[in-house]
């Protein structure tokens, strides 16, 4: 892949949802802080995306 599309798949939540796949199915060894890393970066994703998702619900039920 080149160089500058590496970057796009880094920051893509699937990229890390794959590679906490790839630990729990074919045992790869990865260090704690890397999957934590992983684990975070989903989590930040996941909350941004509940409290927009809730703002956007919310002012549609509103109006």
């Amino acid at each position: 892949m080149p160089t500058g599309l590496q970057v796009v798949g880094w920051v893509s939540p699937l990229w890390h949802a794959t590679e906490i796949g790839r630990q729990f199915t074919y045992g790869i060894n990865m260090s704690g802080p890397t999957m934590l890393m992983h684990f975070g970066y989903l989590s930040i994703l996941f909350a941004i995306g509940a409290y927009f998702g809730a703002k956007k619900i919310t002012s549609r039920l509103a109006s």
